[in-house]
């Protein structure tokens, strides 16, 4: 990520199915707000994995 002016970052998006760069894009930093920085793909992994953990324990809490 670089902030080639003020507000405005360049920032590198990731596939979550690829795992991999997907494209580069122009930001304003207004529209990052919510938005989940990762340091590379395996970190963007294991996020997703503990969610996919989490949804199966509510499935089955809801279950019962």
């Amino acid at each position: 990520m670089a902030e080639p002016a003020p507000g405005w970052f360049l920032v590198e998006l990731f596939s979550w199915v690829m795992g991999e760069s997907s494209d580069q894009q122009l930001v304003p930093i207004d529209q990052m707000a919510g938005w989940r920085f990762y340091d590379d793909a395996t970190w963007m992994g294991n996020s997703i994995d503990l969610v996919r953990e989490r949804w199966k324990r509510e499935l089955v809490e809801a279950d019962e």
